[in-house]
């Protein structure tokens, strides 16, 4: 994988794990969940310490799936948990 070559050589990585984010039903197809993880990557890019990467732990397929059309990517063991690194994020939420 290409963002495993740009990691640093740590044995740990601060990362930020974003909560179960959801919208309504009601309210669905507004971009109202782009907003949620806008300002999550907002609010961890501007707080201390730092983080490396955004995490979150998708419930389902369907919800791995809206957050890989925002750029994260599935752990290879875990694809259900994906991550996107900050100053990815900071690019595409610009």
């Amino acid at each position: 994988m290409q963002e495993t070559r740009r990691l640093p050589r740590y044995p740990l990585l601060p990362a930020t794990l974003i909560g179960r984010l959801a919208v309504d039903s009601r309210y669905r197809g507004q971009r109202l969940g782009v907003t949620l993880v806008a300002d999550a990557v907002a609010r961890t890019a501007s707080a201390e310490p730092a983080a490396f990467t955004l995490l979150v732990n998708a419930k389902d397929n369907t919800a791995a799936d809206f957050y890989r059309k925002l750029g994260f990517v599935p752990l290879a063991s875990r694809p259900l948990t994906l991550f996107l690194p900050i100053a990815t994020a900071l690019k595409l939420f610009a």
